[in-house]
């Protein structure tokens, strides 16, 4: 349900256009959520994807990527869109529950239909050819992480969403 299929479909169609293209995929295939045989062996047998296990620290494998791609089909609040962009990284999601509220489209990223390879395709695209246009998105992510999400803004957030609860306020 992380969109992988659509992913490698993407960089399949991105990769004669861009031949220093690479793909990391960072964490385990999740047994729960089987790959298809095909996309697992399509993955593993180029040379140009790289599979890195879970790490517990993301932030060197943040620093190796040009873009964040997250074409998920159903998220909660994902970390992983803010972590990149925490990163300074441009971040092309999925317009699912969660990435919505992650990613702002336009201004820290591009957001796209979910199961939707050639729009995930068109967006890393865009953000290839203009690298000057995607450290922008990024430099704008970082901003919007800094004043929105640090955790003096959280806990103030949360503070008077459980006083207002409580009839406090």
């Amino acid at each position: 349900e992380k969109g992988v299929v659509e992913l490698l479909e993407a960089f399949a169609e991105l990769k004669p256009d861009f031949p220093n293209l690479h793909l990391l995929l960072v964490g385990s295939f999740e047994e729960e959520d089987p790959l298809p045989a095909e996309t697992v062996a399509a993955l593993r047998g180029d040379e140009r994807v790289h599979l890195l296990e879970w790490v517990d620290d993301p932030r060197p494998a943040y620093r190796l990527m040009n873009v964040l791609a997250l074409p998920t089909y159903r998220e909660g609040f994902p970390y992983v869109p803010m972590e990149a962009a925490a990163m300074e990284l441009p971040v092309v999601a999925s317009r699912v529950t969660g990435c919505v509220d992650a990613v702002v489209d336009g201004a820290t990223g591009v957001l796209v239909p979910a199961r939707d390879a050639g729009a995930l395709a068109g967006a890393l695209r865009g953000l290839l050819d203009d690298p000057e246009g995607a450290r922008r998105l990024g430099r704008a992510g970082r901003e919007r992480v800094q004043r929105d999400f640090a955790p003096g803004v959280i806990h103030r957030a949360l503070l008077a969403e459980y006083l207002e609860l409580l009839g406090k306020k």
